[in-house]
């Protein structure tokens, strides 16, 4: 049954699901709503399976839970032929190869100095690369969209290597000049009243964070606002407005030019490290080898600038 499906007709799927619209669907594909309509039946007739519920709520187009396999499976597929298309261009350029690279969004500091090793390095592969959340990491790495991910936690799933290529510490961060710095012994009463800026629940640094002030003893539920960027975090903190658990990625040239002052309190810094995950493949691309081994032969150089 599977030998006849069409990827016209697992991307219709995938765009209904999207949009819960045939309409908006057809419009996006350049086609009618009943050639898209006749593409999802086909598709139901092939497998034996309801692939769209009408949600009761907004009257919208809801994917089943097989239509969500095969939406997962249409993504990995698109990866696959991405890949292809980005390697016979490496190819047609006279490259050997080409591979995708992406970063948690803290790998930004750094990013651009592994792109110019690589390029020293491996000159006949092309490289490109993008920075993202570690969610959306990790979901294009599954789609196949990336080759290589550079991450502070890799996914706990199967069919992955992790290799750590360098540390990664977090620090607590005050303006220079603020009370806690002057002090310079260990305050933790002085926290009480002072406003933490956090990241969203479920982030690195703020699970790191959370889990630090749980240890303090006595110290109640902070005066806590959360900002979804580490950059507007920063500006808060050497704008006098509180304190911040940060990424020492992030505040390289602040700490350099004095405008910020890290705290010396007992478990701290907290180290973790930065990992280079890669798909387990046995017939894994030469190209994508070959990078992944020149990253490996830096020992984390390329992480402090």
């Amino acid at each position: 049954m599977f030998d006849a499906v069409t990827l016209k007709q697992l991307r219709s799927l995938k765009t209904v699901a999207e949009t819960r619209s045939i309409t908006e669907a057809a419009a996006l594909h350049s086609l009618s709503p009943p050639a898209i309509h006749s593409q999802i039946r086909k598709l139901e007739s092939l497998l034996d399976v309801h692939l769209l519920a009408k949600d009761v709520e907004d009257g919208g187009l809801a994917a089943t839970a097989e239509a969500r396999i095969l939406i997962s499976a249409t993504q990995r597929i698109e990866g696959i032929l991405g890949w292809a298309r980005d390697n016979l261009r490496a190819l047609e350029s006279g490259n050997v190869g080409h591979v995708r690279l992406g970063f948690e969004s803290t790998g930004r500091y750094f990013a651009p100095r592994v792109v110019a090793l690589l390029k020293h390095c491996c000159p006949s592969v092309e490289i490109s690369f993008e920075v993202a959340n570690r969610g959306k990491v990790i979901e294009r790495f599954e789609q196949e969209l990336l080759d290589l991910a550079f991450m502070g936690r890799p996914p706990r799933t199967a069919g992955i290597e992790a290799a750590p290529i360098g540390e990664h510490p977090f620090g607590l961060f005050v303006p220079s000049g603020h009370e806690l710095a002057e002090r310079g012994d260990y305050n933790p009463e002085g926290l009480l009243g002072q406003v933490v800026f956090a990241r969203e629940p479920g982030s690195a640094t703020r699970i790191l964070l959370d889990r630090y002030l749980d240890q303090i003893e006595g110290y109640g539920p902070p005066k806590l606002i959360q900002l979804d960027s580490n950059e507007t975090i920063k500006e808060c903190v050497m704008a006098g407005l509180g304190v911040a658990m940060l990424s020492h990625h992030v505040v390289q040239r602040e700490l350099k030019e004095g405008r910020l002052t890290e705290l010396k309190w007992p478990r701290l810094p907290i180290m973790r490290y930065w990992y280079l995950v890669s798909h387990r493949k046995e017939d894994g691309a030469e190209s994508t080898q070959k990078v992944r081994q020149a990253v490996l032969d830096a020992h984390g150089s390329f992480i402090e600038g």
